[in-house]
């Protein structure tokens, strides 16, 4: 009995400790912890708090090995140089860091410590507290992203503005070369090439937010897609990628070709940039059809390449605004344009890559929801 009653008061104390950081933190009722840790004899004393912010057992013997098994991976590094920078200079620690809980949970925690000296200014102890900043990294992110997204609307505006001018010119001078054409192939390519210019027009109205869309109309998938390879195949070609095609139907689409065309381009280029020589680039138009559903079936279009594929940080941040692998010379808006499109047809984009040694690459697939009347046509 006299064993509960003081675990019970020790707790009350720890309780209106936490109570205590938490205000620090500017917490509202999320996990707070708090942690001894002795620099000399290297053992540690946790509170009930610190081990279920953690995702651990109050009855695990507290360590710093155990608490630092619980940081993420990637952010591992910088709060153990955090933590020494606190030790060698007099100043007080405020780090975070990501937890993985056992139930794959991802949580944020704010750590804020001081340390202990003696006379001579050596490191006795480090004494601190910790939270769940989870939520307020959430609102930061979210304010970071519509931030970015403010911007290329702002973008957006400028560069239809500034690339108007130099287009009607340049329509007007191939107007005037297609009326001096002497022959039937130069009169193409400057067909094709007027054809190419009406597309950047378009683009760069309906870039980013597509303020000005095409009408949309019945269009074969795999014209668009073999329309798409003609228009990329220079690149193609100086880059020495072989492209395998694996058409299994011939499904129409209510759309915008130029819209559709640019998600095409933006997946082929990316997938010819990223091959291991030899590289290969394989597409594939696959229909599914559900009719005992009642559900008119779906479209799905796949772009596969043999590069080196993207590491875990890639594949998870790819579909960002302005984030790119391609230093020097990316823009980091392709794949957030090609999800924009790719929703506005209420399809959906998803990716899969490797990279293994045994088997690396990317494969980009699009499923795209057909109409009743698109089943009928195909």
């Amino acid at each position: 009995m006299t064993s509960d009653v003081h675990n019970h008061d020790l707790r009350s104390a720890e309780l209106i400790l936490e109570n205590d950081a938490r205000l620090r933190l500017q917490l509202d009722g999320a996990h707070v912890g708090l942690f001894e840790w002795d620099l000399v004899t290297g053992q540690s004393r946790w509170s009930t708090g610190f081990y279920l912010l953690h995702g651990l057992e109050p009855s695990q013997e507290a360590s710093y090995t155990l608490w630092r098994d619980q940081v993420h991976p990637d952010d591992i590094d910088r709060v153990e140089a955090a933590i020494q920078d606190s030790l060698a200079k007099p100043q007080e620690l405020d780090v975070d860091y990501r937890i993985v809980h056992p139930s794959g949970d991802l949580r944020w925690t704010r750590l804020q410590a001081q340390t202990m000296r003696d006379p001579q200014g050596r490191p006795l102890s480090m004494t601190g507290h910790c939270g769940d900043v989870t939520r307020r990294k959430l609102a930061d992110a979210a304010l970071l992203q519509s931030e970015k997204l403010a911007v290329a609307g702002r973008m957006s505006a400028a560069l239809a503005h500034e690339i108007n001018n130099p287009l009607e010119a340049a329509f007007n001078l191939l107007y005037l070369a297609r009326g001096m054409a002497s022959q039937a192939s130069q009169a193409d390519l400057l067909d094709q090439t007027m054809e190419q210019l009406q597309r950047v027009s378009e683009i760069s109205q309906q870039t980013l937010r597509f303020a000005r869309p095409s009408k949309p109309k019945f269009v074969r998938v795999i014209e668009v897609i073999e329309s798409t390879l003609r228009l990329v195949g220079p690149k193609l070609s100086m880059g020495a990628v072989q492209v395998k095609t694996d058409f299994q139907a011939s499904p129409q689409l209510l759309c915008s070709p130029g819209e559709l065309q640019q998600i095409l381009t933006n997946l082929l280029n990316n997938a010819a940039e990223a091959g291991r020589q030899p590289k290969t680039v394989t597409v594939r138009v696959r229909t599914q059809n559900d009719a005992n559903e009642g559900n008119p079936g779906e479209i799905r279009i796949t772009i596969s390449d043999n590069g080196p594929g993207m590491t875990p940080e890639t594949l998870r941040r790819i579909r960002e605004p302005f984030y790119t692998t391609k230093q020097g010379y990316g823009t980091g808006l392709g794949m957030w344009v090609v999800q924009e499109l790719v929703s506005k047809l209420n399809g959906k984009l998803t990716i899969k890559s490797s990279v293994g040694d045994r088997w690396h690459g990317t494969t980009f697939s699009i499923v795209l929801p057909m109409t009743p009347a698109e089943t009928e046509q195909s």
